[in-house]
């Protein structure tokens, strides 16, 4: 009896060990692009050609355009030191899904024989707080901040001291700079400092090969002026050490009713505005 019991506990280690011999990783560089027409309206692209290989198998990127969206420099649109890079004027929202694809045509999604897994790192999630060292000849220069909306079901991963304020949504999670000081890397970095790391987060993503997430940078002193932002995303070589603490990345329903409350309360008030 312990004899078989000692197999099977052998056989379950062994099984163990061939799944985690069989999972893929990866880690994606997006070069150095140019892409201008990003910001041309929904469905306008950036392709990146090959970003990784999975050991078997060459992986290309594209990102597209899910809404219209303003960049100040268009040219800083697509990639930068490996690093993908959108330019945002500040005051809007850029919407945007990532897709890996195992052709040149981007018409095959990736996919793999067994379980695969790969990181995005969002880095210099910053802003610019008037109380928090802002800086600049005038106000307009005070009080912005970035904000990303994770859709896809992932693992979030925060510095244990990060500057960034995260929330679960009905969307998915919403993270954010808000009060916060800027931080170094508009131009793409190959490490991340401690400081750094408190405004950056990873995006672990298993078995998914299309990834969305909105750029949002807030301008709580917007003055009509197109200045501008740039989200800059890594492909997995930067790393957040300083006491990692995980996030799910999920949708959070509303509470059963909820929609019928809010409804009911907008048609309560419309006719209360009615008889007044």
């Amino acid at each position: 009896m312990r004899y078989g019991l000692h197999c099977w506990i052998i056989a379950l280690a062994i099984a163990a060990m061939a799944d985690a011999a069989s999972a893929s990783s990866f880690v994606l560089d997006f070069g150095n692009t140019q892409v201008p027409t990003l910001d041309d309206g929904p469905g306008s692209k950036a392709d990146y050609g090959i970003v990784a290989n999975d050991g078997v198998n060459d992986i290309y990127a594209r990102l597209t355009a899910l809404n219209d969206f303003t960049s100040s420099n268009g040219n800083s649109n697509g990639s930068v030191s490996g690093d993908l890079r959108v330019n945002l004027v500040r005051g809007s929202t850029a919407q945007l899904r990532l897709d890996l694809f195992l052709d040149a045509g981007y018409s095959v999604p990736y996919s793999n024989a067994n379980s695969f897994t790969w990181t995005l790192v969002f880095f210099d999630v910053d802003g610019i707080s008037n109380t928090l060292g802002g800086y600049g000849p005038d106000a307009n220069e005070f009080n912005y901040y970035d904000e990303v909306l994770l859709y896809t079901p992932g693992t979030a991963v925060f510095s244990g001291d990060t500057a960034l304020q995260q929330t679960a949504t009905p969307e998915g999670l919403l993270v954010n700079a808000e009060g916060q000081a800027s931080v170094a890397g508009q131009d793409g970095i190959t490490t991340l400092s401690a400081e750094q790391q408190r405004y950056a987060f990873a995006y672990v993503l298993t078995d998914i090969a299309s990834v969305r997430f909105d750029y949002t940078v807030q301008d709580v002193d917007f003055s009509g002026t197109a200045r501008q932002r740039n989200l800059l995303v890594d492909g997995g070589s930067l790393e957040i050490t300083e006491d990692p603490e995980e996030v799910d990345v999920h949708a959070v329903p509303l509470p059963a009713g909820a929609p019928l409350l809010a409804a009911g309360l907008a048609l309560l008030g419309l006719i209360r505005r009615r008889r007044g």
